[in-house]
């Protein structure tokens, strides 16, 4: 069940990197200006804080543009630290961090029996009895119900195969 586990995840992952690196690629070729790089990092935050959290932090750092760069460096430095981020393996601790930091958007929406069957459903993954894309479904179920917009703009809820097989063509 575990190697099984394992390897669903693991191709989860790739595909969600394949599709994060798409998007940034899109986003370059659009010439965007700062409000669009900032938009793409809200919207790729879980995904990132999936990989890792301290670089996550860092990519958050260089849109914030504290030392004044101009657009051009910031991109640079964004999408060299991006890279490097987005080559990390997810491990189920991180996937499970982020999943929890997502749940905490819906906590003044669910009902308590809503909280509890998340809880419960954070916590089979967390034991490796469950799927991270069967997490996030629910997750993106509760954000539609209860109209989450912030969540339902995280790439996270939003990877789909057919989006990888359209960038292949």
């Amino acid at each position: 069940m575990q190697e099984a586990y394992q390897k669903i995840n693991a191709n989860d992952d790739q595909h969600r990197t394949l599709v994060a690196q798409q998007s940034l690629n899109t986003l370059i070729a659009a010439a965007p200006n700062m409000n669009d790089l900032i938009q793409f990092h809200r919207n790729h935050k879980f995904f990132l804080q999936s990989k890792d959290e301290r670089l996550y932090r860092e990519l958050g750092y260089i849109v914030g543009n504290h030392e004044n760069k101009s657009l051009h460096e910031i991109i640079a430095q964004y999408q060299s630290c991006f890279h490097i981020i987005i080559k990390k393996k997810t491990t189920l601790k991180q996937s499970v961090n982020a999943v929890q930091h997502m749940a905490g958007f819906l906590k003044n929406d669910l009902t308590k029996a809503e909280k509890t069957q998340l809880h419960q459903h954070i916590e089979e993954v967390a034991q490796q009895r469950d799927a991270m894309s069967a997490i996030l479904r629910t997750l993106k179920r509760y954000a539609r119900k209860y109209n989450n917009t912030y969540l339902l703009n995280q790439t996270l809820l939003n990877l789909c195969y057919q989006e990888v097989k359209q960038h292949k063509r």
